[in-house]
């Protein structure tokens, strides 16, 4: 049934020029870091970073969070196959500061054993592309999320994002979601499952306006909360104009298939096609 609703380096070991995304890149692969590798301002334009492993990236501290990479201002970067191993803060931090980035591509990495989020794109990126990644064992710090600042497998801030292929699982932190979306973009064919909320959840405390986000394909089960969840912060300025949700495999035995909250004003829904099965919470299976 069919329902219209209206790097500064910190650690940096084997650089060229070969192999990269775009003429003059870097090349940076094979290598262990066990510090964060940040790539920072234009200079690391078209850098490669392939088959290498961040592990034990701990905070000397135990306070301030360390991240595996952290990107700002440096565009159309490929990070490919890849390890993310115990690291306190996030896997991979596409930054706000340092100016806008576009073109990031994180693919076939694995993530696991991450204290914060597997993946974090803050507003100031463009074209991000997250696809064939395994992301699990997230969240591990529980204590953020009672400050207001829960982890998820990935955080998405930014416009026009693409998140494909990925299998997300495990996270442990009070309301983390396998991917938490604050705008428009594509989540498709991803197999989400075992968060502390829900699978899919779209929150306006971003800028979303006039954009689409586009749910589709994807098989989601074991999320407590929902399977795929629409809720906003009040503000209806940040809203997205538009959501198609369709063609997705979604069993729930606690909580809604698709949860679309009464304060999501002003956004046009199309929701068709899904498969919701399970759902002895007692919600209308038929309704999406």
């Amino acid at each position: 049934m069919r329902l219209l609703l209206t790097i500064s380096v910190v650690l940096f070991l084997h650089c060229s020029d070969r192999e990269s995304n775009q003429p003059g890149g870097k090349l940076i692969q094979n290598q262990i870091f066990t510090s964060t590798l940040s790539l920072t301002g234009s200079e690391w334009d078209g850098t490669v970073i392939k088959n290498c492993t961040f592990q034990d990236i701990i905070s000397p501290d135990g306070i301030h969070a360390m991240s595996g990479i952290e990107i700002s201002g440096a565009s159309n970067v490929l990070i490919d196959s890849c390890l993310f191993l115990n690291i306190q803060g996030n896997g991979i931090r596409l930054r706000r500061s340092g100016g806008v980035t576009t073109g990031i591509v994180v693919q076939n990495c694995r993530f696991d054993s991450i204290y914060a989020n597997g993946i974090q794109i803050t507003e100031d990126n463009q074209n991000v592309s997250i696809l064939n990644n395994q992301i699990q064992n997230l969240g591990l710090d529980t204590t953020s999320a009672a400050l207001g600042a829960p982890h998820h497998g990935i955080y998405a801030m930014a416009r026009g994002v693409l998140i494909e292929h990925n299998t997300i699982s495990g996270v442990y932190n009070p309301r983390g979601n396998c991917i938490s979306i604050r705008s428009g973009g594509v989540i498709r064919n991803n197999r989400l499952f075992a968060s502390t909320k829900f699978g899919i959840n779209y929150f306006s405390d971003h800028p979303g306006a006039g954009e689409t986000l586009l749910i589709e394909r994807n098989t989601i089960y074991g999320n407590p909360k929902g399977g795929i969840g629409f809720n906003s912060n009040g503000n209806g300025n940040n809203h997205i104009k538009s959501a198609i949700v369709q063609f997705n495999d979604i069993t729930q035995k606690i909580g809604p298939c698709i949860y679309v909250a009464e304060n999501i004003r002003g956004v046009k829904f199309e929701i068709n096609d899904n498969s919701c099965i399970d759902n002895s919470a007692g919600y209308d299976t038929d309704a999406y």
